[in-house]
C-alpha cells in the first residue's frame, strides 16, 4: 500500500482547469442547440467562447482549494491509500 499525502496544488489546479475547460466546450454546445427567445440568440454563439473559459477558471480556483484542504486534512487523518501493481 501507499499512501498519498500530498498532493501538488498547482499541479491539480491545472489539470482541474482543464478538465474544467473541455467541459466549458461541451456545455456551450449544448446551450447553442436549446431553443431560445431572439434576446439571447447572440448569446447562444459568445457561449461557445464564454463556457469553456469560465469553466476553466472556476474549476481552477476549486482545484487550489481541494487541493489545499486534501494537504491539511491529510496530515490529521491520514492520506488515501493506493494499491499499484507492477
Amino acid at each position: 500500500m501507499i499512501t498519498l499525502q500530498k498532493i501538488g496544488i498547482m499541479s491539480y489546479a491545472k489539470i482541474n482547469a482543464l478538465m474544467g475547460f473541455i467541459i466549458g466546450i461541451f456545455m456551450g454546445l449544448f446551450f447553442m442547440i436549446l431553443p431560445t427567445n431572439s434576446e439571447l440568440g447572440q448569446f447562444k454563439i459568445l457561449s461557445l467562447l464564454i463556457f469553456p473559459f469560465l469553466y476553466a477558471l472556476l474549476m481552477f480556483i476549486l482545484g487550489i482549494l481541494t487541493a489545499l484542504i486534501y494537504n491539511l486534512a491529510s496530515k490529521w487523518i491520514g492520506g488515501i491509500e493506493i494499491e499499484l501493481e507492477k
